[in-house]
Formats: structure tokens, sequence, C-alpha cells
């Protein structure tokens, strides 16, 4: 979790329960679980959706660095988009990485997302400041 600003809080079960639950009684927010081999190992959500500038957030996370090179991240990304484009109607999909994740770079670009900018020293990250770097799937244009 060193690439998401979960690493600054302590995480309880409950508090991951009562998450779960926030997310599944909002009709904004479209969370999967991912899971590998039977194991749950990341979860995927696209969120912020917003139907009048359809419009919506990719995150996702996968903890297991077991899974991580496998092509998961690809496949989720690809599945939660499509959902996005195909049956919620979303013409823009955006995602933001720090610049330092270069493996979370790399799959959206393979996954169709454009490089459409970057927020300058957006985050402290091993003490020192990173930038935010920000993509954008768009279903009318060609990347």
């Amino acid at each position: 979790m060193q690439y998401t600003e979960q690493r600054f809080h302590n995480t309880s079960a409950g508090d991951v329960i009562t998450f779960i639950i926030k997310m599944a009684s909002d009709p904004t927010q479209l969370m999967y679980g991912i899971f590998f081999d039977d194991q749950h190992i990341g979860n995927i959500k696209l969120g912020k959706i917003n139907s009048q500038h359809q419009t919506g957030n990719l995150s996702y996370l996968i903890g297991a660095r077991k899974c991580w090179g496998k092509g998961i991240a690809s496949l989720v990304i690809a599945t939660i988009t499509e959902i996005g484009v195909q049956q919620i109607g979303l013409m823009k999909i955006c995602a933001g990485v720090y610049e330092n994740n270069i493996a979370s770079s790399r799959v959206l670009l393979k996954n169709g997302y454009s490089l459409v900018g970057r927020r300058i020293g957006q985050y402290v990250f091993n003490n020192s400041r990173i930038d935010s770097v920000l993509y954008a799937k768009h279903k009318d244009r060609q990347t």
C-alpha cells in the first residue's frame, strides 16, 4: 500500500466493513473485490460516478505481491472500464497515480488511458515531494 493514501492510516477490520457497506449503499460508487485462486488479493473501484457529466474515477489495489506482474491489474482495469463505458454510459474515466508507481502508469497506458496532466509536488513519499500523474480514457477519442 506504499502508493496509496491508506499508508497513513491504521485500518481495523471494522473500518473495512464500514467502508464496504458505505460503497455498497452509494450509487456513485462501484466497487469489486479482485480474486485469484479463490483468494481476495485486492479491490477495484469506479467511483465518483457523475451521470450528468458522464465521468468516473478509477482506483485499484492489488495488495498480494505474489500476484503482481501476472496481468491481473490489466484484466480488471479493462473489465471495469468496459462496464463504465458500455453499461453505465460514461464518456470519460480518470485515474491518478504517484509518479514513482511505474507499474500503475504502464497498466493504464496499456488499457488505452492517456496521460492528461500532472500535479507537481502533490504528495510526500519517503520524505520527498513527488507528483501525481493523471490519466484518462475518453470513449470518443482514440489513444
